[in-house]
């Protein structure tokens, strides 16, 4: 009598079981992942707008991952992480954006003028003639301006009542002698001394231009004085 031949059961997984165990070695998404990641730098980014740019970073990865993930399906996987990376990435550029505007439009108290260093500085037509005529017009002037303390001359305790200013930290930190335009000789009130350190100050007072070059200790003189009322 004949016998029925009966399939033999393949061992292992089905077909099925194949195709979800080939998705299973789909690797996750580098640029998805590195969206992510960008978050722990883009943070900062409320406290300092120059941060924002790896906001910026994470949300281009965020975009590349994701059609990266879709055009291939089969070889990548995380598309969640690219959707979180550019929805927060973006959330922080928003957010980071509106809180820098915010404080630039609040910053400067009433009373007061906001001026840059470069206020301070001869223009091309002024090269012989220093200090400049912009900077003439604002002395006496109440003024609000940024810069870094420098650490020429600063005690051995760290806090000064007395320093010269500059506009940025290669002026600030890596030595050498600052342009004249580059430094205005800061006095403090009295009860307001500061511990020195590396971070953006702040400051209100009045502005005093000299025409004669004023002799400080530790730099080559200043032609530009602040009485200053205020430092944060």
């Amino acid at each position: 009598m004949a016998q029925t031949a009966i399939p033999a059961k393949s061992e292992g997984f089905s077909e099925v079981d194949n195709i979800q165990d080939y998705s299973a070695y789909r690797s996750v998404s580098r640029k998805a992942a590195y969206s992510v990641l960008l978050l722990l730098l883009s943070a900062w980014g409320i406290f300092n707008p120059i941060m924002l740019a790896f906001a910026l970073a994470g949300i281009a990865l965020g975009v590349f991952g994701w059609l990266e993930i879709r055009r291939y399906p089969n070889e990548y996987t995380g598309v969640e992480y690219a959707r979180a990376g550019l929805g927060l990435n973006l959330l922080l550029l928003i957010g980071g954006i509106s809180t820098a505007s915010y404080v630039y439009a609040t910053e400067v108290p009433e009373g007061y003028q906001r001026i840059s260093f470069k206020a301070l500085q001869a223009s091309a037509e002024e090269k012989d003639k220093f200090p400049p005529d912009s900077a003439m017009d604002l002395d006496g002037q109440k003024i609000f301006v940024k810069g870094y303390v420098h650490p020429a001359g600063v005690s051995g305790s760290g806090f000064v009542r007395q320093f010269v200013l500059v506009p940025d930290m290669k002026t600030c930190c890596f030595g050498g002698q600052p342009a004249f335009s580059d430094m205005i000789q800061v006095t403090l009130p009295q009860d307001k001394p500061i511990k020195y350190n590396t971070r953006k100050r702040k400051l209100t007072g009045v502005l005093h231009v000299g025409t004669a070059i004023k002799k400080v200790e530790n730099v080559e003189g200043v032609f530009y004085e602040l009485s200053a009322d205020d430092v944060k």
